[in-house]
């Protein structure tokens, strides 16, 4: 039941930083980060949605950390490629950023 519990529990952070990303709130954004810095396995959607919506040049890396542990699971891969290039858009990020430049040395493979 931990098991079950603290996917539950991750269920509802995802939640509720997806919620306060869409009132424009980035107070969630350092946990997002931490989260996906240390993630061992893909995270609920929401945490991507959040992501998305209120990241930074300071979540490349992070993202970037997660993709290169995913290895073995093409779709979370994909997921994680999809809201890295949302960021560097929305942000208007270019190559000659430091951020882009230190996420893609760890993850050569976001740069497709």
């Amino acid at each position: 039941t931990g098991r079950k519990q603290g996917q539950e529990w991750l269920a509802v952070r995802g939640a509720i930083h997806q919620a306060l990303a869409l009132r424009g709130s980035r107070i969630a954004l350092y946990d997002l980060r931490e989260t996906f810095e240390r993630s061992e396995a893909p995270l609920p959607s929401s945490f991507l949605g959040a992501l998305q919506t209120i990241g930074d040049d300071s979540c490349l890396e992070p993202l970037a950390a997660a993709f290169s542990r995913a290895r073995s699971d093409a779709r979370w891969q994909h997921q994680l490629t999809h809201a890295f290039h949302e960021i560097v858009k929305r942000e208007r990020i270019t190559k000659r950023h430091s951020a882009l430049r230190r996420a893609l040395a760890k993850a050569p493979g976001l740069g497709g």
